[in-house]
């Protein structure tokens, strides 16, 4: 019998400290157990949500070690900005400001001076990377348009800015470590006997955003009500033919489990349990990028978000 695959989503948070980033960075796994059947149980990878109620996730350091050193998984879905829009990565002015010699040029050279300069054990000093901190820069890429998101660098109301360097640092880690290629920029194929073959890892690290999950099933109020939120996305699933076997405590976790972000509360387990079931649908060859035909050239710069197809 071929290996169980795991399958994970993540809600995100670029928050200065430990105890902070565990409250609000939670992950859910689910396995894999047979073409369209999945189990999210309370124990390997879930076990922490149960045991620490009051911090029920992880560090982005913690994360991404047991990503990497805890075995790989099959997807992981990530509720972050994976890039900037492609004007600023070809701006050497842009660059300049937290001097970098001439422009980026491309996701990878951005990825890797994000990381260089900002290292994921917190607590987190964003003071190399504060320059950027400029509401002319609060521009969207294509694949945001698309899926009415917030800027990349926005820095209030939602913080962006925090969350999408600190994820690229820890994108960075992933990539480093040979077991995961990020999509869509490290999407590559080789051509042999004329036919398109993929080479590189296979497991796969995408971009998500719960809204426009939600949006692509009619439900915009995800966050006044993650009950109706989780039994929508489930039913979803269900109705495609996948088959996903919820523990009941996990559930009660993710429909109560709230943390403080003004105006209200944030519904963050809701969110990293929307980012798996996302991330279950793009296994199953249901979700497709958020982005227009004639943006597909900027893909392979900016990123995009993977959406219900």
């Amino acid at each position: 019998m071929a290996e169980r695959e795991l399958i994970i989503g993540s809600d995100f948070s670029g928050a200065r400290g430990a105890r902070d980033q565990r409250r609000k960075i939670i992950a859910l796994a689910a396995t894999r157990e047979a073409d369209g059947c999945y189990t999210i149980a309370p124990n390997g990878f879930n076990a922490r949500v149960l045991a620490s109620p009051k911090q029920p996730g992880w560090t982005a350091a913690e994360l991404a070690d047991r990503l990497i050193t805890g075995g790989p998984a099959r997807v992981v879905a990530f509720d972050f900005p994976f890039s900037i829009p492609a004007p600023l990565l070809a701006d050497p002015a842009f660059a300049a400001r937290v001097g970098h010699d001439g422009e980026f040029g491309s996701w990878a050279a951005f990825n890797r001076f994000v990381a260089a300069r900002l290292p994921l054990a917190p607590p987190l000093d964003f003071t190399p990377l504060a320059p950027w901190r400029d509401k002319t820069l609060w521009q969207r890429r294509a694949t945001d348009r698309a899926a009415s998101a917030q800027p990349p660098l926005k820095s209030v109301m939602p913080v962006l800015f925090n969350m999408t360097l600190l994820g690229n640092a820890l994108l960075a880690a992933l990539a480093a470590s040979g077991r995961y290629r990020i999509r869509p920029f490290d999407d590559r194929a080789d051509r042999t006997g004329g036919a398109a073959v993929e080479t590189g890892p296979m497991n796969e690290v995408i971009e998500i955003y719960p809204g426009i999950t939600m949006r692509g099933l009619g439900f915009r109020g995800y966050k006044r009500d993650p009950v109706g939120a989780i039994a929508t996305a489930l039913a979803y699933c269900a109705d495609r033919g996948i088959a996903v076997a919820l523990d009941p405590a996990l559930c009660r976790f993710c429909e109560e489990y709230t943390t403080v972000r003004p105006p209200g509360r944030d519904p963050d387990a809701s969110d990293a349990l929307i980012a798996l079931l996302t991330a279950i649908l793009h296994r199953e060859g249901q979700t497709a990028e958020v982005l227009p035909p004639e943006a597909a050239a900027l893909r392979s710069i900016e990123g995009a978000v993977w959406g219900l197809r």
